[in-house]
């Protein structure tokens, strides 16, 4: 939310928002988030609820001034939300009287960040006040903290924390510091710290206090931090409507709400359904009531919001389906969960079975370095999510690199010999203690990798290699060179997010070539696929900002569509119609490779409709291969499922046929049809696994 001003601070310039609710914005990226409050001098928001972010925060502000009075503030049953406050510049800033709740699916452990990104010239607000009271922060990380106060300016002037109530957390995990001096100048006093007990049901999610509460009568009055420092009057977040006005008999009570001597009754619900096994493509009848509820959500299943009781028809299953309606009253919430069995589609039967064969000796951690007095802070191996390999028929191989990230720093490479089924190490791990940045100072690889944010590390002969950074999810192979193919890959300095050089590696004789450095036609925000047309022999690059085909032969591009929504999507190409798809976060797009060598621009089909099970097209990045016996696009949720894709061009569907697997975790999967079926890597820790069909 952004008022049209060039910059801030401008007269009359607010941002009020009241009884609202923000739920499931963000992209996975931590970049966008549930709310983002710009460019106005004072930010006030009431009674709202601001929930599930997907690894955003669920209030971002850049305000001058900001009052955040009586909400509440969770992460929810499906959110991954990072902070749940950010007053990124800080200012003068009141939290009085908010819900707050983390879980551990949070991928932040802190709760509220003050000014965590204050630096000269840009988000650095004046007169750095803060005053916290009367939050009630319920906490299910094990690693949760309440604030962290940034001082990155040495400018913080003074902060209050007082009257909280607090479960969860501990006085030491309370309130942090990026620098230690900066805590001489908060007062903290009088948070209590409860087991549960305080509340009316802390199962339930009513954190009403319960008549025993110590917090009854137990808020104190804090030298320097008064009420009348408010501009807004004292308010408890109600959801079913406006908010209640704080009645104070005497004494101000401890947390969010006053205890008022009434019992909120916890609101109770029922779902049924009129079957639970149904056939593929069957349908069900859903119905419920709900008691001391004002709303119910369906998750799982459907994402509805219905009223307290009603019914509903659901047709078209193609999987195992858990409906599960959440219903909150004044007093918290409650759920109900129905679960249906759906029977597999009929050309499941057709489909092969599969089996799990362990492929020893094919641990990628044996070959990397652990003990190296310059790598220090790191887990030192390749997670999952980082592993690149692609399987060259003609060579009998399947290439594999990974690291790339703050877990690992290496740029080793491998090979698996399908003939032997054995793990070769092509390439060593660059030392670093050759290459021309590197000081004797130096303890820390994350030091070399990270300067000069560049993709390329030289040595003090003059050779150039790849630095790590070029090696995350960047892997194809290239037959007009006979060469891995890397384009770009993952850094994490300064705004300059992603590298963009372009590398050959030739397995046959171990040599790097650098087809080009920084390239602004690949330079996106968000990530690279790097798809092969092997009719052509040209690279596909696709990321936000275009889509450009490349020669590595002659390290010439152009570019054929101006922005691919590449965020959470992953590329195949279905050899059997030279079509190129991508897949994921919901969408997919396809368009014809026929002529693309000559090719000036492409166009995308957008128009399939998706008959089936919709797992695959709904996930994130999801894990495909080509099928090459059965000429068919195949997907895998990386635990117990393959979905093979049947399309049909002239009609426009694609109807996805899953079959169930034996159970195998794993994050990369090709399909070999000489090992008869596929090859299943999950990290570098883990041997690799042939998920084998049987015929």
């Amino acid at each position: 939310m952004t008022p049209y001003t060039p910059k801030y601070p401008v007269e009359n310039n607010h941002v009020f928002i009241v009884d609202s609710e923000f739920a499931f914005n963000g992209h996975n990226s931590g970049r966008s988030h549930n709310m983002y409050i710009t460019n106005t001098n004072t930010f006030s928001i009431f009674n709202s609820y601001s929930h599930d972010a997907d690894t955003g925060h669920l209030i971002k502000t850049i305000a001058r001034e900001n009052y955040i009075i009586g909400n509440k503030l969770e992460d929810g049953l499906t959110g991954t939300s990072s902070y749940h406050i950010d007053i990124t510049g800080g200012g003068p800033t009141f939290i009085h009287g908010n819900v707050l709740v983390q879980t551990q699916n949070s991928p932040n452990y802190v709760m509220v960040a003050y000014a965590a990104e204050s630096k000269e010239g840009s988000r650095n607000n004046p007169n750095k006040h803060l005053f916290m009271s009367h939050n009630t922060i319920v906490n299910y990380h094990d690693r949760g903290k309440f604030l962290k106060i940034y001082d990155n300016m040495n400018d913080f002037e003074e902060g209050y924390v007082a009257n909280n109530l607090v479960y969860g957390l501990s006085e030491a995990n309370f309130v942090t510091f990026s620098k230690s001096a900066t805590s001489n100048l908060v007062s903290i006093q009088n948070n209590i710290i409860t087991d549960g007990s305080d509340f009316e049901s802390l199962e339930n999610e009513s954190y009403y206090l319960a008549k025993h509460s110590v917090a009854i009568d137990a808020a104190i009055d804090v030298e320097g931090f008064e009420l009348s420092k408010f501009k807004h009057q004292l308010t408890e977040f109600n959801r079913s409507g406006p908010a209640n006005i704080r009645l104070i008999d005497g004494k101000l009570d401890v947390g969010a709400f006053e205890y008022d001597g009434l019992i909120h009754p916890v609101p109770s619900v029922e779902l049924i359904a009129n079957q639970t096994t149904i056939d593929y493509l069957g349908s069900v009848e859903l119905a419920w009531t709900a008691q001391n509820a004002h709303v119910c959500d369906f998750s799982g299943g459907l994402d509805k919001r219905v009223s307290a009781s009603g019914s509903l028809h659901v047709d078209e299953l193609s999987r195992n389906t858990d409906f599960i309606l959440t219903c909150y009253g004044d007093a918290g919430k409650n759920q109900s969960i129905v679960s249906i069995n759906v029977n597999e589609s009929p050309k499941a039967d057709l489909l092969p079975e599969t089996t799990v064969d362990t492929l020893l000796n094919t641990r990628i951690s044996d070959y990397l370095t652990s003990n190296d007095p310059y790598v220090s802070g790191v887990m030192k191996y390749w997670p999952g999510g980082t592993i690149s390999s692609v399987y060259v028929p003609e060579k009998n191989v399947v290439y594999i690199n990974g690291g790339g990230m703050r877990t690992y720093f290496g740029n080793e490479l491998f090979a698996f010999d399908v003939t032997t089924q054995t793990l070769q190490q092509i390439h060593q791990r660059t030392d670093i203690t050759q290459l021309d940045i590197f000081e004797a100072g130096d303890n820390n690889y994350w030091d070399v990798f990270n300067y000069p944010c560049s993709g390329i590390w030289t040595t003090v002969s003059g050779e150039m290699t790849a630095a790590p950074r070029n090696l995350k999810n960047s892997l194809t192979f290239d037959y007009k060179t006979d060469s891995l193919f890397f384009q770009g890959g993952y850094v994490a300095c300064s705004s300059n997010y992603e590298t963009s050089d372009g590398w050959l590696f030739a397995p046959d004789t171990g040599e790097w070539t650098l087809l080009h450095a920084e390239n602004s036609d690949f330079k996106g925000t968000t990530s690279r696929i790097v798809t092969l047309d092997k009719v052509s022999g040209l690279q596909i690059i696709a990321h936000n900002q275009g889509l450009h085909v490349y020669n590595a032969e002659t390290a010439e591009s152009r570019k054929l569509v101006n922005s691919v929504h590449t965020a959470g999507v992953s590329g195949i190409i279905d050899e059997a119609s030279n079509t190129l798809f991508y897949i994921g976060n919901g969408r997919v797009i396809s368009t014809s490779l026929d002529g693309l060598a000559t090719a000036e621009a492409l166009s995308f089909k957008t128009d399939w409709q998706i008959i089936g099970d919709d797992y695959l097209l709904n996930s994130g990045s999801p894990k495909l291969t080509y099928h090459t016996e059965a000429e068919k696009i195949v997907g895998w949720n990386g635990q117990d499922r393959l979905y093979y894709l049947y399309i049909d061009h002239e009609n426009s569907t694609i109807e996805i046929v899953a079959k169930n697997t034996p159970e195998l975790n794993g994050s990369r999967f090709e399909y070999i049809q000489a090992l008869g079926g596929y090859l299943v890597i999950d990290d570098s820790r883990s041997n690799f696994s042939l998920l084998r069909e049987v015929q």
